[in-house]
C-alpha cells in the first residue's frame, strides 16, 4: 500500500458512515467464510462509495474491483476510465469485462437485457464461489424503492425487500450499504474527494423505478421519523421473512425429495396453518425444481387444488411442475425421465418391500373372524386366488384390465382416475399372480381378486405411502 493509499484510508475511516457500515457488516456476518470479494464497480456514486469503504476496513479477504462495460452508450468508455482510476487510487486490483452483443444492440427490454448480461459476466469471473462473494452497492433508498416496486407488482414477504446476504446460482451476494442513504453516499464522496459518473438514464422518467425514486420516495421519507428508521423497518421485514423461510425449509427437509418428487402425509400437512402452508408449498416447489420461484398466485391456486383433493400443473422455463392431492397426502413433482420399473418377485409374509416412487408394501396371511374392509392402502384377498408366484410389474404390461365388477377398462384411464401422475402411468406398480394382474397398487382391483371370506385363510397387502 502506498502512502497515498494509507492517507486515503485514514480519511475514509474517520467518516461518520464508515463505522455504521462496518458495524452492519459485522452484525450480519456478511463476509463470514469469505476469502475473496469482487465489487461490482460501475463507476457510479454507489459502487465507488462501496469500494472505498471496503478498501479501508480491516479484512481477511482479498478485494477486486470488477467493471462491466456494456457498450450501450457512446460515452461509457469514460465510466470505465473513472472506475480504473478509482481502483488505482484505492490500491485495489481491477478487472474489466467488455460485453458484446450479437447483431444489433437490443432495442426492447434494454435495461433487463443489460442487467442479465452484467450479472452473468460478474458471476463468470468468480472462480471459487464456495469462498467468494460479489459485493453490490444497493443502498437504503434503493431497498425502499424495491419494496414499493414489488408491492405494486405483487409479492410475498420474502420478496419484498433486498437481503444483506443471499446466495444466487451458488454465488454469495452481499449488500453492505442497506443502512446508508443516497444523500449520505454523495456526501461521503465529496468529503473524500472521490469522483463518480452519473448514468443519464437515471434521470429519465421513462423508467418506472426512476419515477418512484424522484416522486414517491421523497414524500415517504419526509413523512418518516428518519431514513434510518425506514431502513431498519425493511431489515426487520427481511429478518422475519428469513425466519419464516428457515422454518419452511426445515419442514420441507423432513420429507426428502426423491425421484424428483416431494410428498407430505395429509395429517402432517393439515397440522399447519394456512400462511405456513403457502410458505411450505413455495419452498417445496423450489426443492423439487431448484431455481424455480413460484409466484403467490400459483401457490394460492395450488393450495385450493389440494383442499379440493385435485391436482394442478404449471409450465415453467425448465419443464413442468405439478402440485396436488395424492394418496393420503400432497405431492409436488417435476417431469423428469425415470427408469423403468423392474419386475419384483416376493413371497408372503413380506416386511416393507420397497416399491420405487410410492413407498413400501407389507403382506401377511391371517384367518379373519369378520369381513375385512379394502381401502386405497390395504387389500384383503381370499388366499386361494393366489395360485402362483407373486410379483410387482409395471402397468405398461397390461393395456386393458377387467375390474372387480367385470367392467373392461383401459389401464391408463384407471390410473388417471386415481390421481397417478401421467409421467408414472406406464411404470406404475401392479400386484400380479403368475403375471396375472390382481391390484393396481392403491387403486383398482381386478376380477380375479376375490375378497377375503371370514373364517378362511386371507392374504393382506398394505401400502405405506411415503415420500415418492
Amino acid at each position: 500500500m502506498t502512502p497515498e493509499n494509507r492517507d486515503c484510508n485514514k480519511m475514509i475511516q474517520a467518516h461518520p458512515i464508515y463505522r455504521r457500515v462496518v458495524d452492519f457488516i459485522h452484525a450480519g456476518k456478511l463476509f463470514s467464510g469469505i476469502r475473496h470479494v469482487d465489487v461490482a464497480l460501475s463507476g457510479g456514486a454507489d459502487s465507488v462509495c462501496l469500494l472505498a469503504l471496503l478498501s479501508a476496513m480491516p479484512r481477511d479477504f482479498s478485494l477486486r474491483a470488477h467493471h462491466i462495460r456494456h457498450h450501450l452508450r457512446q460515452d461509457d468508455q469514460l465510466d470505465a476510465e473513472l472506475a480504473r482510476k478509482t481502483a488505482d487510487i484505492l490500491g485495489i486490483e481491477y478487472l474489466q469485462t467488455d460485453l458484446s452483443w450479437p447483431g444489433d444492440i437490443p432495442q426492447s427490454n434494454v435495461e433487463e437485457n443489460a442487467r442479465n448480461a452484467r450479472y452473468h459476466a460478474l458471476f463468470e469471473a468468480i472462480k471459487e464461489p464456495e469462498t467468494s462473494a460479489l459485493a453490490l452497492a444497493h443502498h437504503g433508498d434503493e431497498n425502499l424503492e424495491t419494496a414499493l416496486w414489488r408491492l405494486g407488482r405483487g409479492c410475498g414477504l420474502e420478496g419484498l425487500c433486498l437481503a444483506a446476504r443471499r446466495i444466487v446460482e451458488g454465488i454469495t451476494l452481499v449488500r453492505p450499504l442497506l443502512m446508508v442513504s443516497k444523500d449520505e453516499i454523495y456526501q461521503f464522496l465529496r468529503d473524500n474527494h472521490l469522483k463518480w459518473a452519473e448514468d443519464p438514464s437515471n434521470q429519465s422518467h421513462d423508467y418506472r423505478r426512476n419515477r418512484i425514486r424522484s416522486e414517491i420516495l421523497p414524500l415517504i421519507k419526509s413523512e418518516a421519523m428518519s431514513g434510518a428508521c425506514l431502513y431498519r423497518s425493511l431489515m426487520s421485514i427481511r429478518n422475519d421473512a428469513e425466519a419464516l423461510a428457515s422454518f419452511a425449509e426445515e419442514f420441507v427437509s423432513r420429507f426428502p425429495v426423491r425421484a424428483g418428487c416431494w410428498f407430505c402425509p395429509w395429517d402432517v400437512w393439515n397440522s399447519l396453518k394456512l400462511p405456513a402452508l403457502l410458505q411450505v408449498l413455495r419452498h417445496a416447489a423450489r426443492a423439487v425444481l431448484p431455481g424455480h420461484c413460484p409466484d403467490a398466485q400459483f401457490v394460492s391456486d395450488a393450495q385450493q387444488m389440494i383442499q379440493a383433493r385435485a391436482q394442478t400443473c404449471r409450465q415453467i422455463e425448465n419443464g413442468h411442475i405439478h402440485i396436488g392431492w395424492f394418496h393420503g397426502g400432497i405431492m409436488i413433482w417435476s417431469e423428469n425421465d425415470d427408469e423403468k420399473l423392474p419386475d419384483i418377485a416376493f413371497e408372503i409374509p413380506c416386511q416393507d418391500l420397497q416399491i420405487r416412487h410410492i413407498g413400501k408394501l407389507t403382506c401377511w396371511y391371517s384367518v379373519p373372524e369378520s369381513p375385512l374392509k379394502n381401502t386405497t392402502s390395504i387389500l384383503h384377498l381370499d388366499a386361494e386366488c393366489l395360485d402362483g408366484p407373486l410379483s410387482i410389474r409395471a402397468a405398461s404390461n397390461y393395456p386393458m384390465l377387467r375390474s372387480s365388477t367385470g367392467n373392461l377398462r383401459k389401464t391408463t384411464e384407471a390410473l388417471r382416475s386415481q390421481g397417478v401422475p401421467d409421467k408414472w402411468i406406464s411404470q406404475w406398480p401392479v400386484l400380479c399372480v403368475s403375471n396375472r394382474p390382481i391390484w393396481i397398487l392403491g387403486g383398482m382391483r381386478t376380477l380375479e381378486a376375490r375378497p377375503a371370506i371370514p373364517g378362511q385363510k386371507a392374504a393382506s397387502f398394505m401400502m405405506h405411502w411415503q415420500s415418492p
